[in-house]
């Protein structure tokens, strides 16, 4: 068969390594729940936005971002003393297994905060000169605070204690024991303080929204709810609501079924370039499984009548050796979710020519085009049996079924199409995506067929 070609333009931020930062669970669950938040609102076009957030202190839905990803001092001064050797900040930004490296600024009684961001962004003695701090940027915000950030889709900045020689922290405001991003957020049942924030893609409709709650006591288990009317309320206790809203992962594991890590984490970001369509595939770095998928778009060809069409699924694997991503968890189990009318519908992902994987048909799907020798690939359906909204309600956008075959060879999610080095699509075990056309494989080991 002819290979699909996409419908919409896509955005894509793929093969984002977030290496595990040996501070265990609580440090590698936090900076992935970090990192896809910073992947979602930094896409050059139709980026989701925070419309509200919570960092355990405060939590409103005010449009105030307070899941920071970089690193901010308290002092509030345009100038401080940094003689006496109070002028060294000892920075890292790829996990805990590197090592901090040292870089000092202008000594003086009174130096500007001004020439320390100069002198931390020298391409020569700064951070850019430096290879594992190149993408670091220094700058002031607020009230004359000297800020840490990293300009690429990095999230893991850490900076020493005092006393292991960060002496810059002392005049500028940094925590005396270090600071890490992996400290931003916090877990913690509802009713006390914890960290959740909403974000809103208009590209899909004007209200749409969803909001991540840290709402556990193990970092690993998380909701995700998806609201199509806006969230409202929402305090340092207690995640917001919408009048319309369902929970798509509830108070439990929203990446690889509960497993405790460490983890590195390999992160695939896509959205389109008109915001209706969005796609998160994170895989385990140590079994090469997709272990997390999300998906969030409008429709294609929405039943007539549906207001605001608009579909949500968030999945985790079932266990750390397998995948999240098989015909079989969609196809047979309705996972997507859209509201029509007055009623929430669960809806499965279809797929001509099979009804479910136990028939004879679904292991012929498993084979080539005996004709052609071609690997099939299928659009993707929406079908529902909720009561109040039973049948067809319409396809997804640039999203497929490939050959079972194909998406196994060689491990999982290792598989470009066409058979050159356009690779304009990627198959992760059954599900075929829009892929940039990176040789870097997406998972463990990259096979061009078709």
């Amino acid at each position: 068969m002819t290979l699909p070609i996409p419908e919409k333009t896509w955005q894509f931020k793929v093969n984002t390594i977030q290496p595990f930062a040996n501070g265990g669970t609580n440090f590698d669950a936090r900076l992935l729940m970090l990192h896809i938040k910073k992947l979602l609102t930094t896409f050059p076009l139709f980026p989701w936005t925070v419309t509200g957030s919570s960092n355990t202190t405060t939590g409103a839905m005010d449009a105030v971002d307070r899941w920071p990803t970089y690193l901010v001092g308290t002092d509030p001064t345009a100038n401080v003393n940094t003689s006496g050797g109070n002028n060294v900040i000892r920075v890292r930004a790829l996990g805990t297994s590197s090592p901090y490296i040292s870089f000092t600024v202008t000594s003086g009684a009174s130096v500007a905060k001004t020439t320390i961001v100069s002198d931390l962004n020298n391409v020569t003695t700064g951070f850019p000169s430096v290879a594992a701090t190149a993408n670091l940027v220094a700058s002031i915000t607020g009230t004359n605070q000297l800020t840490i950030s990293d300009s690429s889709d990095n999230v893991n900045i850490d900076i020493d204690s005092i006393a292991n020689g960060s002496t810059l922290g002392t005049p500028c405001g940094f925590t005396s024991g270090g600071m890490s991003t992996a400290n931003t957020l916090t877990w913690n049942s509802a009713g006390s303080a914890h960290s959740w924030i909403v974000l809103k893609q208009a590209g899909i409709h004007s209200t749409f929204e969803i909001c991540l709650d840290c709402n556990t006591t193990v970092t690993y288990t998380a909701s995700v709810i998806m609201g199509v009317s806006g969230f409202s309320g929402g305090t340092n206790l207690n995640r917001p609501t919408a009048t319309t809203q369902q929970v798509l992962i509830s108070a439990t594991s929203w990446f690889n079924n509960n497993n405790s890590g460490p983890w590195t984490t390999i992160l695939h970001a896509m959205e389109s370039d008109d915001g209706e369509c969005t796609r998160l595939v994170v895989f385990d770095g140590s079994t090469g499984y997709p272990a997390l998928f999300w998906l969030f778009d409008k429709p294609k060809n929405p039943t007539a009548g549906w207001v605001n069409p608009a579909i949500g699924c968030a999945q985790a694997a079932a266990s750390v050796s397998t995948t999240c991503m098989p015909l079989t968890w969609y196809n047979d189990t309705a996972r997507v979710y859209g509201y029509l009318g007055t009623t929430w519908a669960s809806m499965y992902m279809t797929c001509e020519g099979i009804i479910d994987s136990t028939i004879p048909e679904r292991g012929q799907f498993q084979q080539r085009n005996q004709l052609t020798l071609e690997e099939q690939i299928w659009p993707i359906g929406l079908v529902s049996e909720t009561t109040g909204a039973r049948g067809r309600h319409g396809q997804l956008y640039d999203m497929w079924w490939g050959t079972t075959s194909a998406g196994n060879l060689g491990g999982f999610a290792d598989t470009t199409y066409p058979d050159d080095s356009s690779r304009k699509l990627w198959q992760s075990d059954d599900i075929v995506l829009p892929w940039p056309g990176l040789n870097t494989p997406p998972g463990p080991l990259p096979i061009t067929r078709y």
